[in-house]
């Protein structure tokens, strides 16, 4: 179904184009290596949490590269210059423990808060690891792993297979049946921000946004007022625990665009399905794009109706997708794929949408990984 309404995608295609530690680490003239990564521990009642042990891996959780210790204030820095890094941080006795995926960024301090350890059992003897952390499982068991959302792989000389991907929270301790009820690539459900999702950009130059393409000046974004993505996730009638809602005015022509870019191109040209649960009186369109090295853009999206109750929407490749001029076919953006976007098309009457649990099914996980 086409609505005839050009994609934000057509506005923007000319524009769019993380050893020692001080109470401000962040202070003073650097360069990029200078001042390394730096962030505070706090504890589980927000206390700086001092002596606690933090670990630096690459962004695939195979090396680690820096350890240090947190200050009597819960700081601590390490040399390394800015880039795609997992944050490991546990107290001494592995009581507490926290982990973070940080972005490229040599000046925002990494804030990371300690909370009680999880435990996931998995049943196979397959050697099985959490993609992209350190976290691999004994005999089926993953002990002391922090809260989060992670993807289960297996762990093999070859390469990983994705196995599925599954939410534990802390002081858990669950069994994980294979195969997962809700396979694929899980890729947001706005439960928490501590990038355990490791396939969206959590930086400075990313990360989800919200932008009001508007043809009128009543049209506006009522809810959140800020426009600021960490203001719309809310618990109220979310589908399960925490869920995004914008409630808005616009004419009709008018979008507002729900945007997530990702940390590089990603290869999505085996991708059977993208899913994501909506509820709400508005109509949207749901746009995959493509920008290359020169600025040359390229989307191809579905479009959805309102959905008056909760409903999983299930988006196949070249089926049903819009078909209008400003679009290109699904293989042309399928290879490289750089930004996921949710529309909210205008109604000329106030609307709402809440969204939640998006996935994407039949895709590489490991492609995903910065």
């Amino acid at each position: 179904m086409s609505t005839g309404i050009p994609s934000a995608w057509a506005i923007l295609a000319g524009a769019l184009l993380v050893a020692s530690c001080s109470q401000d680490p962040s202070s003073g003239a650097s360069t990029e290596t200078t001042n390394g990564i730096f962030g505070r521990l706090a504890d589980t009642d927000s206390s700086p949490a001092a002596g606690a042990e933090v670990s630096i891996w690459d962004a695939q959780g195979e090396r680690q590269l820096a350890s240090v210790v947190t200050d009597s204030h819960g700081f601590w820095r390490a040399p390394l210059p800015p880039g795609n890094y997992g944050i490991f941080a546990s107290t001494r006795d592995s009581q507490k423990v926290d982990w973070r995926f940080h972005t490229r960024s040599d000046t925002d301090t990494v804030r990371l808060a300690l909370s009680a350890p999880a435990a996931a059992t998995v049943p196979t003897t397959d050697k099985i690891r959490l993609l992209g952390t350190p976290f691999r499982a004994k005999e089926g068991r993953f002990a002391r792993i922090p809260g989060g959302a992670y993807t289960i792989a297996t762990d093999t000389d070859n390469g990983f297979a994705a196995l599925g991907s599954f939410r534990v929270q802390s002081g858990m301790d669950d069994s994980i049946l294979i195969p997962l009820r809700d396979s694929g690539v899980l890729l947001e459900d706005f439960d928490d921000s501590d990038a355990a999702f490791l396939y969206k950009a959590s930086g400075p130059k990313g990360d989800w946004s919200m932008r009001l393409y508007g043809l009128s000046p009543s049209d506006g974004i009522l809810f959140p007022a800020s426009q600021s993505i960490a203001d719309a996730i809310t618990s109220r009638y979310a589908w399960n625990g925490k869920s995004l809602k914008v409630e808005y005015q616009a004419t009709h022509g008018s979008i507002v665009q729900i945007a997530l870019g990702f940390h590089r191109a990603v290869d999505l040209t085996k991708l059977r399905s993208i899913r994501l649960r909506t509820k709400g009186n508005a109509p949207f369109r749901v746009v995959v794009g493509a920008i290359n090295q020169d600025g040359f853009a390229a989307w191809a999206g579905w479009s959805e109706p309102p959905r008056p109750e909760w409903t999983t929407s299930t988006l196949r490749p070249d089926v049903d997708m819009i078909q209008m001029p400003s679009y290109s076919p699904w293989s042309n953006v399928a290879p490289s794929a750089t930004r996921f976007t949710i529309e909210l098309l205008g109604m000329g009457t106030p609307a709402q949408i809440m969204i939640d649990d998006i996935r994407f099914d039949g895709v590489d996980a490991a492609a995903f990984l910065p």
